[in-house]
């Protein structure tokens, strides 16, 4: 490392144990492939190898679900995560203890999404990593959001915030 003058810096990407396309970083600074490789970052292709078929399909009613359901293997059913280009994923995957109790707990479905796609879901639901330039909606004075201007969302100033809220 001193040699190359590396000595003291941050450790080089050479030495990531991840792929790019594994990492967090991809979720906020989204590289194609070849982006990714011109850069010198490595790439997980998928995995090629056959997912199994599902032993049964996600219960639609969490009243109905039973310890049993840990057993169970699913396949994801998502077909629109921009990681798959419009074809259905089909990764399996299972409940586990701690998951299963939560969603008993709040009264919600097993999910019909892996982690993963269900990961890339909530990815996609969140404002971008960048400020722009608007208005208050009830001052007018200028301030700076996160919120894109296509959600036509109502924008407040801190000030004109606390004052709705208390």
């Amino acid at each position: 490392m001193k040699e190359d003058g590396e000595w003291g810096e941050f450790f080089p990407i050479k030495y990531s144990p991840s792929a790019y396309n594994d990492t967090v970083a991809n979720d906020y600074f989204e590289l194609s492939k070849e982006e990714a490789l011109a850069k010198g970052y490595r790439w997980q292709e998928n995995d090629p190898k056959e997912y199994r078929p599902p032993t049964s399909q996600p219960p639609e009613n969490i009243k109905t679900v039973s310890e049993e359901v840990l057993k169970e293997v699913f396949a994801c059913e998502c077909d629109i995560c921009i990681s798959h280009a419009g074809k259905p994923c089909g990764k399996n995957y299972k409940i586990n203890p701690l998951e299963l109790a939560f969603y008993m707990n709040k009264k919600l479905p097993i999910p019909r999404f892996c982690p993963d796609c269900r990961h890339n879901e909530r990815q996609r639901s969140r404002n971008p990593l960048k400020l722009r330039k608007d208005n208050c909606s009830k001052c007018s004075s200028e301030i700076e959001t996160s919120i894109p201007k296509e959600k036509n969302r109502t924008i407040y100033c801190e000030k004109c915030y606390q004052d709705t809220i208390y």
